[in-house]
């Protein structure tokens, strides 16, 4: 039996699976507020289930997952768009009505220990290292992209995947419809959709910290409501980005 997860192998299943080409997956998300009616490690979840899916198809070794996802402080006009007086001091999707906070990681630990593994791989031989992205941060995006460019060399190929099928038809959001759903096909039991009020109820960002992409790109609505409702969540739905997510990773390990 194959075994993908770097974690479980002898030394020498290590370095037989690093001669080139070879390929080593590192599952990264954050540690984070996602509502009342979902787990806070779902961004590291779905990286790794990613990864593990795509690993199972070909030679490529997966790194245990990293909960260390990092968040700077939102901008006046983010907060305006989450519906915000835009004086407030948050960071990422600590808002003040949310039972506990995320662990964040500061933006230079974050991109220590991230550098740190990529070169560690890179002395024990692999010559494709994937970044598998599952918290959407532009921070978190920005450090990875910077480290795909300061790592890669002419043995090592160094890339930043985000977690994310671009073809779904769902807005991403932040705890909504499309991520309630990944999760339900990750783990019914991490999602409780009955901790929301009934689905008559209008859902607020700030008051339940939960938002849609198109808020936070810009166009929010005029009541600062969810319109992708985590409450209309299907397994089936996260299924689908799932599997759909995996096929575009296992392109990019194995294109030449």
């Amino acid at each position: 039996m194959k075994i993908n997860e770097f974690r479980l192998m002898t030394p020498r299943e290590i370095k037989e699976r690093a001669a080139a080409p070879s390929v080593a997956l590192i599952p990264v998300g954050s540690m984070e507020w996602h509502g009342l009616h979902m787990n806070p490690g779902m961004d590291t979840m779905h990286a790794e289930k990613i990864a593990m899916l795509a690993a199972a198809e070909t030679n490529a070794v997966v790194l245990p997952a990293l909960y260390i996802g990092t968040e700077v402080r939102r901008t006046e006009q983010q907060l305006r768009n989450l519906g915000f007086d835009g004086t407030e001091d948050i960071t990422g999707v600590d808002f003040p009505s949310n039972l506990i906070p995320s662990m964040y990681f500061p933006p230079r630990i974050f991109k220590d220990v991230i550098e740190t593994e990529i070169n560690y791989l890179k002395r024990v031989g692999f010559r494709k290292i994937i970044v598998l992205n599952g918290h959407g941060a532009d921070k978190q995006i920005e450090i990875l992209d910077e480290l795909a460019g300061l790592c890669s060399d002419e043995k090592t190929k160094v890339i930043n995947f985000l977690c994310f099928s671009p073809d779904d038809g769902y807005d991403l959001g932040h705890a909504c419809l499309l991520e309630t759903s990944i999760m339900m096909s990750i783990d019914q039991n991490a999602v409780d959709i009955s901790t929301l009020p009934e689905r008559s109820v209008p859902l607020k960002f700030r008051e339940y910290g939960v938002y849609d992409g198109k808020a936070i790109s810009g166009n929010p609505n005029r009541t600062y409501t969810v319109e992708f409702d985590p409450r209309d969540a299907t397994k089936e739905i996260g299924q689908t980005h799932i599997q759909r997510t995996a096929r575009r990773c296992i392109a990019l390990i194995e294109d030449k």
